[in-house]
Order: structure tokens, then C-alpha cells, then sequence
């Protein structure tokens, strides 16, 4: 049966977990590395050209832009592409993405329309490196997006507002 898939993303790892129901367990499926984007720019461009100066002032003399970000990106790229994959496959009935607010962002432009309507909550706080049960424990915690959203404009049913106090 399938369940809700659960990706923990940061620039350098991932972890993804299933989840049949909400009493169930978190269960890890897939670990995903890209050593590149922990790296330090130094570390992927010393085989580059390295800078020169000239009367404009200092410049780098090389590719645009960091090769860091674009490490980054590709594997938000190919984050997406794998839960796009699992949709086509009927293997999943929904995600809860859990990561930066920056990385995030790179997830939604890569995910395709489809995939980003079966998206259920997302959680910016990086956890990929937290204990599974923490991460359980924040997604249990935690009110899907637009849930809360709605409550903090006033715009619940009977219009009743929470007031939680977040675990620290």
C-alpha cells in the first residue's frame, strides 16, 4: 500500500522516509549524498583559472556564478525528478518536504505541477541530520501549511484561533 513519502533535504544529504498512516512509523527508504554542496567554493575551483585584475578592478576568471550553487541546484533537480518519478508510479499518495527555507524554494521550481498538488505540508528547519524520532516528532507536531496559515488570518471554522506554544 502506498503511503505518504517524507523528504528531509539539505544542500549536501537527503534522507526520504514512507509513512503509511499518521500512527505509523517513519521508515527510511532512501539516502541520497551530493558531497558538492557541503564542499567550499576553494575546494571545487581549484583546478580553475584562478582571478585577474585589470583596470575595471578584481574579477574571477572562470564559469558564472558558484559552482557550489550549481551543485546544489542539480540536486534539488534531482530530488524532484525522483519524487516526480514515484508519483508516475502510483508508489506514493502524498509528501511532507522538510528542509531550509532556501532549498525548499530550489525543490518547488523543479517539481513539476502535478507533483506539487500532492504536496501535504512542508516544514522549513533543517532536520536531515536529526534522530528519525525527532523528525517524526516535528511532522507530528507540526499543522500542515496552509492549515495554519488560514489560522493565523482568523479564517478557521467558527472562527476559533489556536495558540500553541512550539516544543523547543
Amino acid at each position: 500500500m502506498a503511503g505518504t513519502w517524507i523528504l528531509v533535504a539539505a544542500n549536501g544529504r537527503a534522507r526520504l522516509f514512507e509513512r503509511e498512516n499518521r500512527m505509523s512509523p517513519l521508515r527510511e527508504i532512501e539516502e541520497f549524498a551530493n558531497p558538492e554542496g557541503r564542499a567550499h567554493e576553494s575546494e571545487l575551483t581549484s583546478d580553475l583559472p584562478g582571478s585577474a585584475a585589470s583596470r575595471a578592478g578584481h574579477h574571477r576568471v572562470g564559469a558564472e556564478g558558484g559552482f557550489r550553487e550549481h551543485a546544489v541546484d542539480r540536486f534539488a533537480s534531482m530530488l524532484a525528478g525522483r519524487l516526480d518519478e514515484a508519483r508516475k508510479q502510483g508508489r506514493c499518495k502524498g509528501y511532507i518536504l522538510i528542509a531550509s527555507p532556501k532549498f525548499l524554494g530550489l525543490l518547488r521550481k523543479h517539481l513539476t505541477r502535478e507533483t506539487t498538488r500532492m504536496i501535504q505540508n512542508e516544514i522549513d528547519k533543517t532536520l536531515v541530520a536529526r534522530p528519525v524520532e525527532e523528525i517524526q516528532a516535528q511532522i507530528d507536531w507540526d499543522v500542515p501549511t496552509k492549515s495554519r496559515q488560514r489560522m493565523e488570518r482568523g479564517d478557521t471554522p467558527h472562527s476559533t484561533r489556536l495558540n500553541i506554544a512550539r516544543p523547543s
